[in-house]
């Protein structure tokens, strides 16, 4: 019992480390001086209201090494549209540096019925949408793109 006691801490220990570099890590994707969240119109439906604030965490690919961290602040939420900034940090392994870019996403619902938000990057034509599941939020750019994010704010 005492060594399963100690494997579940240690295993404990891990995890909390491993949040706390990932979260450090955040703090190095660039963002504008000036980000602004409004507060959602609480005549919104809670469904669309759960994507404001400031979300963080880091892509990975099904094809490819490597990994890419990210920011995603939904500054303001007008009925079936969002201002966003998006930023993210470097990736050798992707040919990524960093940078961040505000954005027009638009709500709509995906083909299995859930509300999503989307953009295409005018840099690099990439597809970018996103769900809320729970108190997460998952992304996906393009077919083998894929992030998990937590509220950061």
């Amino acid at each position: 019992m005492k060594k399963f006691l100690l494997i579940v801490l240690v295993l404990m220990a891990g995890v909390a480390l491993y949040s706390c570099a990932a979260m450090n890590s955040l703090t190095s994707i660039p963002l504008p001086q000036i980000v602004q969240i409004v507060p959602p119109d609480p005549s919104l439906p809670p469904e669309i209201k759960a994507f404001s604030g400031k979300w963080g965490g880091r892509w990975w690919s099904s094809n490819s090494s490597g990994s890419l961290d990210a920011a995603l602040i939904i500054e303001e939420i007008m009925d079936k549209q969002a201002t966003v900034v998006y930023g993210w940090g470097n990736s050798p392994e992707w040919g990524i540096k960093e940078g961040w870019g505000r954005f027009k996403a638009d709500f709509s619902r995906n083909k299995e019925g859930e509300l999503t938000f989307l953009w295409v990057s005018p840099r690099t034509g990439s597809k970018f949408e996103f769900r809320v599941k729970g108190d997460k939020l998952e992304g996906m750019a393009g077919a083998n793109t894929y992030i998990t994010m937590k509220r950061l704010q």
